[in-house]
């Protein structure tokens, strides 16, 4: 698969099968080596040598330097306009981001845990996964991006129940255990986006490769009139960003009756139209 730009070989139909079935699904090697190593090289200087972050960013470094770019990247957005919403106006996305960290985690770190997480319980809410009219709604979705080999050497990524995202019973005890046989994961190349529902019951896992540490970014996403999250982002920091990819960070609400300045629809960013 080539890497990069050519979307039409990332949100294939067979992929979109698998993440309406699974509830998550990988896409192989969609960063150039170049790419990797910059967000790599941000990363470490996020750990390392915080004071040389940009000092706009540096109460949220993961939205930072390449790490920026992630946000919406091109393939990603095929994506979220997909299984969230489509673009509102040709303007503006039509989902918003809403958390937002990076990860390095080396093998036998103390700061390791493993624990299940799913959405809220099967009923109407901002994590609800449903399919209807032959379009897939998925709510609070995650995007993960992997810039080291996961799968390798005791290098295990998130995993996964899948098919959770659309259960109807209470997840017994015993299965949603982090040693019960039941989860899934998967095994990718550096440069991978892992794109699942937050839905689906996933957890982490203990890395154990000595060789590398884990190194991910996390963004969070959901519907733009919908807001689960609290980021606490700054003017400055969406200021600093191009114009369409500050609508990821606008206020939650779908329409305003009073129309202030002709802006019925919530399709733009400005500094009273901020997410808190």
């Amino acid at each position: 698969m080539s890497p990069a730009n050519d979307r039409a070989e990332h949100w294939t139909e067979e992929r979109r099968f698998l993440f309406d079935l699974k509830g998550w699904v990988c896409f192989p090697s969609v960063l150039t080596g170049d790419e990797v190593d910059a967000c790599k090289q941000h990363i470490d200087r996020i750990y390392d040598d915080p004071d040389s972050i940009d000092p706009v960013f540096r109460s949220r470094p993961g939205l930072s330097g390449p790490l920026q770019d992630l946000l919406d990247h091109p393939v990603l957005a095929e994506v979220l306009s997909d299984v969230i919403a489509p673009d509102v106006e040709d303007k503006a996305h039509g989902f918003r981001c809403e958390s937002n960290f990076t990860y390095r985690l080396r093998a036998n770190a103390d700061r390791q845990f493993v624990r299940a997480h799913t959405g809220t319980k099967p009923a109407p809410g901002p994590h609800e996964y449903r399919y209807v009219d032959g379009g897939i709604y998925s709510g609070q979705t995650r995007a993960v991006w992997e810039l080291n080999p996961v799968g390798e050497n005791g290098g295990v990524g998130t995993r996964f129940l899948s098919g959770s995202h659309k259960r109807n019973l209470a997840i017994p005890a015993a299965i949603s255990d982090a040693d019960s046989p039941y989860f899934e994961t998967y095994s990718c190349p550096p440069g991978s986006l892992l794109v699942f529902c937050e839905r689906v019951l996933h957890l982490g896992s203990l890395w154990l490769n000595d060789a590398y540490p884990r190194m991910s970014v996390f963004n969070c996403y959901n519907h733009y009139n919908v807001q689960v999250h609290k980021m606490n982002i700054t003017h400055e920091m969406v200021m600093a960003m191009p114009e369409k990819r500050r609508t990821l960070f606008r206020g939650a609400w779908e329409w305003w009756n009073r129309g202030a300045e002709g802006r019925l629809n919530n399709s733009y960013y400005d500094e009273d139209n901020r997410a808190l």
